[in-house]
């Protein structure tokens, strides 16, 4: 009854988009020319690859509604007479447990785990998928996903939320969903979704997404019952036997907490769905708990407790990834977390919503998981992006094996010496020209900042690396090592650097890694006054300067040094270097050189500066005499 009832709203919400414009125009005094045209919305289809054809843009403006189509008088009576005929004792009486369960796990397409065994969840996260948006990202998003289903081949596909930005009506909702799902329905992948915090500020509600979202063959979302949110289900994975070996639960975090700010929560009716239905399968299986992973959008406050505690292994036991941004979790504290320890039947628990972390917290024997984005369409941080995978096996479901698998390639630090002590670091020119430009965790900017190689601006007028910005803002520059190398007994960083006509709001240095991710440690991530050394060109003292209060050097925070008109060496200590709150180490795998700069005067765009002699010493005075 529930569940027709949010059908019906469903429903009620379709007509009422759909006839009031015809009620409005009833009301005016002049009425509107007729015509006897049938009025077609057309949609933007420029944005599809050139693969799509007439039957895809057909489907994705066509009308979609999950209910049923009415069966006949005829059929019912057919039907009827049928069962009348039957004999009572000929039909087996149904088990009210069981019924139910059948029910709850009611779905278009069984999931089942592999011969081997092996059952395998590719999650997606916070694509923000707006059709309307940059064609060159749209089509990035869907070749990524093209690319993550071909490597990982998982059984299931999860959406955990801000899939879609921007939709308004339910052909433009139809739209931004096929950009995302198109490959995946191609290879009859199930899937499924949560919503995050996003999908509905378009102006199109869950509740009437969600008649779109099932309309598609492969997706298994439900409506759910009528409690807190728009889709909260479970689906279960059966063995070969047909016995139950693991359940998924989905489900709806909400938006934002109008009474005390911030961002939503799970509320009580869905806490008290989850453990009614976690019960009831424990029953089902005999007694035994079915192993379970959860996915929602929002994180818990425990993610936030265990990022404090991650070094505690009496409280958090295993960690994995970093924290790039704050976990943006509700400040509402509820007892969901402290319910599903009691059940003791979810083993990993997976959100998106901080599109840049890719930790692994295991609290209480649970694995708070977040997973990073792969969309250039919203904030994002190329070093981390990506999609999480989970694992569900019969042999290691009570401790779910998960990982992430990065857009950018990973190689292992132990297949890698470290560097000797006072090491001049090899770029080629093909690297330096190459090299990654990036926003600060925002888009590409390959046409505002050039990176080039040229002749007589360096050290002792050598060749140097080139770099200059067109127009004022922040930018990262990321070069790739020609040869890679553990960091060792190197404790400073030394680059020449020609800033003679150029002045920085903020900028800081620091160096590529791949222990595991690929990203930067920086004096930015300390946020806190360090000192590094300056040696001007023809001088024989050392100068001591410092970062400002932000971890920068620059003009824009107390306590940091402006460099305008400076040009020479300047050597930086790497035991400021942070990557998020990770310290860097003499196992550290180095591959990249490292620069965040804001340009904030219009006066120092087009102005180019210059680097070069970027080297690894012990000790910055001596190095130089060597």
């Amino acid at each position: 009854m529930k569940l027709f009832k949010r059908h019906t709203l469903a429903l009620f919400l379709a007509l009422v988009m759909l006839f009031l414009p015809i009620l409005v125009s009833c009301g005016q005094d002049e009425p509107a020319e007729e015509s006897s045209q049938t009025s077609i919305e057309i949609i933007d289809t420029s944005t599809l690859d050139e693969s799509s054809d007439e039957e895809t843009v057909q489907e994705s403006t066509k009308e979609e509604s999950s209910m049923p189509e009415e069966t006949t008088t005829e059929e019912t009576t057919s039907e009827e007479t049928t069962t009348e005929e039957s004999s009572s004792e000929d039909v087996e009486p149904i088990d009210p447990l069981e019924a139910e369960i059948n029910a709850l796990l009611e779905t278009k397409h069984r999931l089942t785990f592999n011969e081997d065994g092996s059952f395998r969840v590719l999650i997606l996260a916070d694509t923000h998928l707006d059709a309307s948006g940059d064609p060159a990202k749209v089509k990035q998003v869907r070749e990524r996903i093209t690319a993550l289903v071909d490597k990982t081949d998982p059984n299931l596909v999860i959406f955990t939320g801000d899939n879609i930005i921007g939709s308004a009506n339910s052909a433009e909702t139809r739209l931004n969903i096929l950009h995302l799902v198109k490959y995946i329905e191609e290879q009859k992948i199930p899937w499924c979704h949560v919503y995050g915090n996003h999908d509905h500020e378009g102006g199109y509600p869950n509740v009437l997404q969600q008649n779109v979202y099932e309309s598609f063959e492969y997706c298994i979302s439900k409506i759910g019952p009528d409690i807190s949110g728009v889709g909260n289900y479970v689906h279960a994975v059966y063995k070969d036997d047909g016995s139950i070996g693991a359940v998924i639960y989905c489900l709806d975090s909400g938006s934002y907490d109008n009474v005390n700010g911030g961002y939503a929560y799970i509320k009580d009716d869905q806490i008290a769905w989850y453990k009614e239905t976690s019960e009831k399968l424990q029953e089902y299986n005999g007694g035994e708990v079915i192993p379970a992973l959860m996915a929602f959008h929002i994180p818990l406050t425990e993610n936030n407790y265990a990022h404090q505690n991650r070094d505690n292994k009496d409280i958090v036991s295993e960690y994995t990834g970093s924290l790039n941004e704050g976990i943006c979790c509700s400040k509402t504290d509820t007892d969901f977390f402290e319910t599903i320890v009691e059940r003791g039947d979810v083993k990993a628990i997976v959100t998106g919503h901080d599109h840049v972390n890719d930790y692994m917290y295991k609290l209480q024997g649970i694995k708070l998981c977040a997973s990073p984005n792969i969309s250039d369409l919203t904030y994002f941080n190329s070093d981390v992006q990506g999609a999480r995978v989970f694992d569900l096996n019969p042999e290691t479901i009570n401790d779910i094996p998960t990982y992430v698998e990065y857009l950018i390639e990973r190689v292992n630090p132990d297949d890698y010496d470290a560097f000797e002590n006072d090491v001049k670091l090899e770029i080629s020119d093909e690297k330096i020209i190459n090299s990654v430009k990036t926003g600060y965790n925002s888009g590409g900017l390959d046409g505002t900042v050039t990176v080039g190689v040229v002749d007589g601006k360096g050290a002792e007028a050598s060749r140097a690396i080139q770099i200059l910005r067109s127009q004022t803002g922040n930018f990262e520059v990321k070069v790739e090592l020609d040869k890679f190398g553990k960091l060792g007994e190197n404790k400073y960083v030394i680059v020449w650097m020609d800033l003679s006509s150029v002045e920085f709001r903020k900028a800081c240095i620091g160096l590529i890694s791949n222990d595991g991710k690929s990203s930067s440690y920086r004096t930015d991530d300390k946020d806190t006054p360090t000192p590094f050394y300056y040696l001007a060109d023809g001088a024989d003292t050392w100068q001591t300067l410092s970062h400002g209060y932000d971890g920068c050097f620059g003009t824009g925070d107390g306590g940091s040094q402006g460099m305008f008109g400076k040009k020479g060496y300047f050597a930086f200590p790497v035991e400021n270097l942070l990557q998020g709150t990770k310290s860097i180490s003499s196992d550290t795998l180095i591959t990249g050189f490292y620069l965040y700069a804001d340009i904030s005067s219009a006066q120092y765009a087009n102005v180019a500066f210059y680097l070069d002699d970027i080297a690894l010493c012990e000790d910055y005075t001596a190095y130089l005499n060597k």
